[in-house]
């Protein structure tokens, strides 16, 4: 519209040229022809007054022919009075002509002799100086004639040529204005068609728009405007925003508009309409309008409707509070499961090692065996699937102490040696001798990882043997990267079953599942664990040849040396182990309270035993003393959370406290610590694991026998 707006005052600009070279051009032709006809005057009268005098010099002639052709008679006095007379004339009309003032001097000399007596010399005189004065006349009337025919050509040429001038201006000047009415006409037409295609947008778009004056009132708004409002648009122009809203809206309008003036620049806000189905969200951007000079003329605005984009996050709100909710709940039913599942086999486990520390046939041995067997495996299982949920949640913390390699794969090595015998096979550890010997990071993991494949090894090999090789790949001053290889010569793994071999309850094929069981997470924890700790993994199989894994992992050093026995006792016999030490127990399974006092007493340990937490404070508030204090965490009328801040806050109890639970699911460690507890066991437990637990917390008061 500006553009259109300044297109228009040049047009105008250049009529006015137009109109002020017409005007110049004629009034420059006026003057040129006025101009040549002043001087085509002049020269006419000069040839008019040449006419005069060879007419005054013919007639004195045809005086003279007239007295000669009378043959001279004495001259009358009219006749002289008559010669005098035009002679006189004669000098008038030659007044400003210097040479026929000559002439007429002798002319007047001539006649006055033929006035004294006529002879043929004054005559002779007479005819002389009037055929001089006739043929100077002649000149004279020829060049005059001569200059008045060139100031009638000059004329007619300046004529021509100012006609042809003003022409040529003026139809440049008309085809320059042509050319800019065809601009002209085309910019209408285009605007035209903006406007048209501007309506069409304002018409048709979702967005609400409308512009305002100074006053408030609205100039222009959209179709969708109309429909917010609810109003017919002509009910809207002209109109303020106090005869279309409510007044508490209308008042909220008017304090934005004027933020927007003060600041002179947009503002973005959020609104709500109410609307014939239901409340309409609106987010508004209103800006001022400015003029071409930068003058403020007025306000607009556009408000997108984001209805449906409020509707859709409040149920992606609703739906992420339910997933937050299943969340919980799966949390909570897998907190459920592993108590459910974990208190019985912390009783089967239990007693299964007490039996086995009875007098049995060998029979009875190996059945025993068979059970502890079946408790661990199933004890994998529950393992994994809270590992896996754990991982899952991203809440798996991963650990950074110091521990010795040696220990990991000494413990690794013994804890596979019954299985590996049984079967006949050999399990060979190398460690690199550059690798240093107290590491940093997480030995717990490792441990994970190391018996995951290890297992696994041991599982699809029949005979032969499993090799596990430790080497040292890289090693700065205070880093080395490790690189673990798990090789057998089992079965081996399918080709085509290698690229999903660590993906979830993936397994080598269906016969492998009903041959060696498994829930197929084990691998797949395994990669997530090592990439947790920034390792990774690959595998080489082939068939009937055996398999290779191999993992890297780097972890700190500081070429310290760390005793294997730090930490807790290295117990040879537990017998004497809690002589003269007072243990309290809080465990609401009766299983379990049997199977953790029978562990206790073998120890030498006095054991009291109660069922929940508000037990084990109406012992401690009578007065009893304890060195240790088991508490198992998920207990009915007070848990075991709950007792131990009572303990510490309130009866100010510095007590050793070991929480004992069977969920084992994230924080609950972190959370056990918080509330006060010194350590943290889950269940089912191994009996040396117990004892060095509370050989840890109690040294140096245990005397350790063997």
């Amino acid at each position: 519209m500006i553009s259109a707006f300044n297109g228009r005052i040049v047009f105008i600009r250049k009529i006015a040229w137009l109109l002020f070279f017409s005007l110049f051009s004629l009034c420059l032709i006026g003057f040129l022809l006025y101009f040549n006809k002043k001087k085509i005057d002049h020269t006419a009268d000069w040839v008019g007054h040449t006419y005069s005098v060879i007419d005054r010099i013919s007639h004195i002639r045809q005086r003279l022919t007239t007295w000669e052709s009378l043959s001279c008679p004495p001259l009358s006095p009219a006749y002289r009075h008559a010669m005098t007379s035009d002679v006189d004339q004669l000098k008038t009309l030659t007044g400003d002509n210097a040479v026929q003032q000559k002439s007429v001097i002798l002319l007047s000399s001539a006649l006055d002799r033929l006035n004294a007596g006529a002879d043929s010399i004054s005559v002779a005189g007479v005819t002389a100086a009037l055929d001089t004065m006739m043929d100077e006349e002649k000149g004279l009337l020829v060049q005059r004639q001569a200059e008045s025919h060139s100031a009638t050509r000059k004329s007619n040429l300046l004529f021509i040529c100012g006609i042809l001038l003003a022409f040529l201006f003026i139809d440049i000047m008309l085809i320059r204005l042509n050319k800019d009415m065809l601009l002209r006409r085309q910019a209408e037409r285009k605007l035209k068609e903006n406007q048209v295609w501007l309506e069409s947008i304002l018409e048709n778009t979702n967005s609400v728009i409308f512009i305002k004056d100074l006053e408030g009132r609205y100039v222009i708004v959209n179709r969708r405007f109309a429909e917010v409002v609810n109003k017919e648009t002509k009910n809207i122009i002209g109109r303020k925003a106090t005869d279309i809203v409510s007044p508490a809206e209308a008042e909220h309008s008017k304090a934005v508009d004027e933020q927007v003036l003060r600041a002179g620049k947009a503002l973005e806000m959020e609104e709500v309409f109410p609307g014939p189905g239901g409340n309409i969200h609106l987010l508004n951007v209103k800006f001022p309008l400015l003029d071409a000079n930068g003058r403020l003329i007025g306000i607009g605005g556009i408000a997108a409707d984001i209805t449906d984009r409020v509707h859709y996050q409040q149920q992606l709100i609703a739906a992420t509070r339910e997933a937050l909710n299943a969340k919980g709940m799966q949390e909570m039913f897998l907190a459920n499961m592993s108590h459910e599942i974990r208190t019985p086999m912390n009783g089967i486990q239990g007693m299964t090692d007490l039996l086995l520390d009875t007098q049995l046939n060998d029979q009875q041995k190996e059945f025993a065996r068979t059970i502890k067997r079946s408790v661990n495996n199933l004890l994998v299982v529950v393992n994994d699937v809270l590992d896996f949920s754990k991982i899952k949640a991203g809440k798996l913390a991963i650990e950074k102490i110091e521990f010795r390699l040696k220990d990991v794969l000494d413990n690794v090595k013994a804890m596979f040696a019954h299985r590996v015998a049984k079967k006949g096979l050999e399990l060979e550890v190398e460690i690199d001798p550059s690798t240093p010997e107290v590491l940093k990071g997480d030995p717990y993991r490792l441990n994970q990882v190391l018996v995951n494949l290890i297992g696994n090894a041991l599982k699809f090999t029949e005979k032969g043997w499993i090799r596990v090789e430790v080497n040292a790949l890289k090693r700065t001053a205070d880093q080395v990267n490790l690189r673990f290889t798990i090789a057998d010569s089992g079965i081996g793994i399918p080709e085509a079953s290698l690229p999903h071999i660590f993906e979830h309850f993936s397994q080598a094929g269906l016969d492998i599942s009903r041959r060696y069981g498994g829930t197929g997470l084990g691998l797949a924890i395994c990669q997530q664990l090592l990439q947790l700790q920034g390792g990774d993994i690959e595998v080489k199989s082939r068939e009937k040849e055996g398999t290779t894994f191999q993992f890297r992992l780097s972890y700190g050093y500081n070429n310290a040396t760390m005793d294997s026995a730090s930490g807790t006792a290295v117990l040879a016999d537990y017998s004497h182990c809690l002589v003269g030490k007072r243990i309290l127990v809080a465990e609401d399974n009766e299983v379990n309270r049997q199977l953790i006092d029978h562990v206790l007493r073998k120890g030498g340990g006095q054991v009291q035993l109660v069922s929940n937490g508000e037990e084990a404070l109406t012992v401690l508030k009578q007065g009893e003393t304890y060195d240790l204090i088991i508490m198992d965490l998920q207990m009915p009328v007070m848990d075991g959370y709950e007792a131990t801040r009572v303990i510490r806050h309130e009866l100010l109890l510095s007590t050793p406290i070991i929480a004992m639970t069977a969920t084992a699911l994230v924080g609950e460690q972190l959370r056990c610590f918080e509330s006060g507890m010194n350590d943290y066991m889950t269940k089912p437990f191994e009996f040396a694991e117990l004892y060095k637990r509370i050989t840890a917390l109690l040294t140096p008061f245990i005397s350790i026998a063997g």
